[in-house]
C-alpha cells in the first residue's frame, strides 16, 4: 500500500454513534416514530457526510503538502500519539462546525502538529471548538496590535480601536465577553484597572482614575503560542 493511500484520516465514528442513538430514540416514539426517523435521516445524514468528507479531503491535502518536503512524515505521524489525539479531536470538532474560519484553524492546527507536536496543542484545539470566529479574530488582533491596545484605558476604547483598524463594527458587550473568554483561558491578561463599558458598575473604575504606566492588556506567551499554532501555517518553514 502506498504512503499516499494512508493519508486519509480515520473515518469519524462519533457522529455516527450519535446518529444511531437518535434513530433508536426516535424509533421508540409511538405512531410517528418511523416518520420521525425518516425526517432525521433526510435532515442530518447528508450534511454530516458532507462535512466529514470535506474535512478528510482537507486534512489529506494538508498532509500531502507537508510530505512533499518530508518524505518520512507519514511514517512518523502514524507513530506520534499526540498527533493522533490532535487529529481525532480536531476531526470531531470539524464535524460539529460550519464556520470556515474555525475549519481553517482546525486544519492549520493539524498541519502544524504534524511538524512538531506537544500536549499543549490539545488544549488549543479544544479552544477552537469552544470559541467563535470572532474570538479568533480578536485574539489575532491583540497579537498584531499589542502596542496599540496595551495602554488603552477602557474596553470601549478597545472596541473603537478594533473597529477603526479592521474597519468593522462589533457590539461592545460582545467584545467584552470575548475578552473575558480569552482572559479565562490564559491567552491574555487584562488589568482590573481598565474601565468597564459605560453603564457597568465596577469598583476598579475608581482605581483606574490614577494613571498607570503598566500595560492594561497583555498577550501572554500562551496566547502567542495559540495564535501561532492555529492561525499561522508553518508549511513554508519546511522549504
Amino acid at each position: 500500500m502506498s504512503s499516499e493511500s494512508n493519508l486519509t484520516p480515520t473515518r469519524i465514528s462519533g457522529a455516527d454513534h450519535v446518529h444511531a442513538a437518535a434513530r433508536s430514540a426516535l424509533g421508540a416514539i409511538p405512531f410517528a416514530g418511523q416518520a420521525a426517523v425518516e425526517a432525521f435521516n433526510a435532515l442530518l445524514i447528508p450534511p454530516i457526510e458532507k462535512r466529514r468528507n470535506e474535512w478528510m479531503e482537507s486534512v489529506a491535502h494538508a498532509i500531502q503538502e507537508l510530505q512533499k518536503k518530508d518524505r518520512h512524515l507519514v511514517e512518523r505521524i502514524q507513530k506520534d500519539e499526540t498527533f493522533q489525539s490532535v487529529l481525532l479531536q480536531a476531526s470531531w470538532a470539524a464535524v460539529r462546525n460550519h464556520q470556515i474560519e474555525k475549519l481553517t484553524a482546525l486544519k492549520t492546527a493539524v498541519q502544524n502538529c504534524a511538524i512538531t507536536s506537544n500536549d499543549t496543542q490539545l488544549l488549543f484545539v479544544r479552544f477552537i471548538d469552544e470559541l467563535t470566529p470572532t474570538h479568533l479574530q480578536v485574539m489575532s488582533f491583540f497579537v498584531k496590535h499589542e502596542k496599540e491596545i496595551a495602554h488603552l484605558e477602557s474596553y470601549q476604547k478597545a472596541v473603537e480601536v478594533f473597529g477603526s483598524i479592521l474597519d468593522q463594527k462589533i457590539d461592545s458587550f460582545f467584545f467584552k465577553m470575548v475578552c473575558d473568554d480569552l482572559k479565562a483561558r490564559g491567552l491574555v491578561r487584562i488589568s482590573q484597572d481598565i474601565h468597564d463599558l459605560p453603564g457597568v458598575y465596577s469598583e476598579s473604575r475608581i482605581l483606574a482614575e490614577e494613571t498607570s504606566k503598566d500595560p492594561r492588556i497583555v498577550v501572554t506567551d500562551f496566547g502567542r503560542a495559540f495564535v501561532d499554532f492555529v492561525l499561522t501555517s508553518h508549511l513554508e518553514d519546511r522549504a
